[in-house]
């Protein structure tokens, strides 16, 4: 039975909980969780070429999840933070109408 090389980084499922709250970040906070355990690989020093190969292969496809997973995030980062601002800025002239509809109803009922 192959023995397998040791990992840069003792993984800790404890360490791995994501917070399940539905609160628009959930999926940033798993995406975060993935790119976290991304930064993981394969100690392949003192190995023969032959053994390294297959593990040097895993490390570089490690890389390659870890790049996406920081456009990702950053893509997901920026989409909720305009969303916030929309919001914003949205919320100012809904509650001027609302002020001003108020205004008028009270208006309304006087006369």
């Amino acid at each position: 039975m192959m023995k397998l090389p040791p990992l840069t980084t003792d993984i800790n499922c404890r360490d791995y909980h994501v917070d399940g709250t539905p609160d628009g970040k959930y999926a940033l906070r798993i995406l975060k969780l993935y790119r976290e355990r991304a930064k993981v690989k394969w100690v392949v020093s003192g190995l023969s070429d032959g053994e390294n190969i297959i593990y040097d292969h895993m490390n570089a496809t490690q890389d390659e999840r870890a790049k996406e997973l920081d456009k990702a995030i950053d893509i997901l980062s920026r989409e909720l933070k305009m969303t916030k601002r929309c919001l914003y800025h949205m919320s100012i002239p809904i509650i001027f109408l609302i002020a001003m509809l108020s205004i008028y109803i009270v208006d309304m009922v006087v006369k």
